[in-house]
């Protein structure tokens, strides 16, 4: 099995159980990493590669995105940074894929909790990935006109089908696009690229936080059909084969910050500390500690947003992505 990660410094660690947790509970019998990386140096690439030679039957090819001009796409930057985009162009970046025929993308906020070795049933579209379950109909539907949205975390791709759809043209012709108002770069451009070729995996390959989240009471809350794609019974269903959790959403409160609001975080943390014992979670800002206070209200506020008018929604989703800019700038600077 050939599996794809991009990733910048700032994310080996979690990288790494991801890895971690895919090598100890997947039944491949050989499995070769592909990963490509921003701003790594040596001391980053020797980590990777001494946690991978543990196992035996696995390998790993390094790609560094700074070698690729992919600016010249000008794809907007998600928080800051190009190598969430990779996944879009990965063909021209990495320049071996005419002896594979099959390469699954795994986002590195992820944990395999069980074998994925089923996943090779989807080979046979250029493209498969998992719904979206947490976003809202009016984003995808309203604003990017599309009727079904997918979740960019998990992709499985036939390169001999994906060769064939013209990726770079599709790109730049969309780029070229006056009126483009996308929100998730990465993913709202791989729905509107591949709309009519995504083929639908079962979201237990690529399942987020909000289902273990709630209780039942309030999935159905969430998971209500008039505002999203995916209804309480597809959900929990998916959620009682979950093989890959996938930490998105949540106000980017991830299993590694300093707090159990994340349901993953103890799962996330068994595979973290199996090979980092001193791995230190990572603080919370001074609103997420408020508003996590309460799991409650917390639930509540997540709840309440699936019913809020669409165009306070937007405002609320753009001021979110300012803030995020705003905090990213402040870190370089």
């Amino acid at each position: 099995m050939n599996i794809l990660y991009t990733i910048d410094k700032n994310y080996i660690d979690i990288m790494l159980a991801s890895i971690y947790s895919l090598v100890q509970n997947s039944d491949f019998d050989d499995i070769i990493f592909h990963i490509v990386t921003l701003n790594f140096n040596s001391e980053d690439f020797d980590r990777v590669k001494r946690l991978l030679e543990c196992f035996k039957n696995v390998n790993v090819n390094f790609y560094k995105l700074e070698d690729y001009p992919i600016d010249e796409f000008n794809i907007p930057s998600w928080r800051g940074s190009q190598i969430a985009n990779a996944r879009l162009i990965f063909p021209n970046i990495i320049n071996d894929l005419y002896s594979i025929d099959n390469l699954l993308y795994i986002d590195s906020d992820t944990i395999i909790r069980n074998d994925i070795s089923d996943i090779v049933e989807y080979s046979n579209s250029a493209v498969s990935a998992c719904k979206e379950d947490s976003t809202l109909k009016s984003y995808y539907i309203d604003k990017l006109s599309l009727d079904k949205y997918f979740n960019s975390g998990v992709i499985y791709f036939n390169l001999d089908k994906w060769g064939k759809l013209d990726v770079e043209y599709r790109l730049k012709d969309i780029m070229n696009c006056n009126n483009l108002d996308i929100t998730y770069p990465d993913q709202d451009l791989f729905n509107i690229m591949f709309s009519n070729d995504i083929s639908i995996m079962p979201n237990r390959y690529n399942i987020s936080v909000y289902p273990f989240l709630f209780n039942n009471i309030e999935r159905k809350l969430f998971y209500n059909p008039k505002y999203r794609q995916m209804g309480y019974d597809e959900i929990m269903n998916e959620k009682n084969r979950a093989r890959i959790l996938h930490s998105y959403g949540l106000f980017n409160i991830k299993p590694w910050c300093n707090t159990d609001i994340n349901p993953f975080s103890e799962e996330f943390m068994m595979y973290m500390r199996d090979f980092n014992k001193s791995y230190t979670k990572k603080e919370l800002s001074t609103l997420k500690k408020i508003i996590t206070t309460s799991p409650i209200l917390f639930k509540m506020l997540i709840i309440s947003r699936t019913y809020l008018p669409a165009s306070i929604e937007e405002k609320n989703r753009k001021l979110s992505l300012k803030l995020q800019k705003a905090r990213k700038n402040k870190v370089i600077n």
